[in-house]
């Protein structure tokens, strides 16, 4: 999803359609400690989705369309 970003360390894109979030969604931000996608489309994370992140300390995913 995002490309040669690996200094990013927080990422806010609230409000988008983006519907999944996929494996490799992260492969090129390893340095992301927080992500907020509050009030978007979400319905689905694939599994290993935040495996590229091991710094990663807040995940931010209220009011998207995840059922347990």
């Amino acid at each position: 999803m995002f490309r040669y970003v690996n200094q990013l360390r927080t990422l806010g894109i609230g409000e988008t359609p983006i519907s999944v979030i996929p494996a490799n969604a992260f492969v090129h931000t390893p340095n992301l400690i927080r992500l907020e996608m509050s009030e978007a489309a979400v319905d689905t994370i694939e599994r290993g989705a935040f495996q590229q992140t091991p710094l990663i300390q807040a995940i931010v995913l209220n009011k998207n369309r995840l059922s347990v």
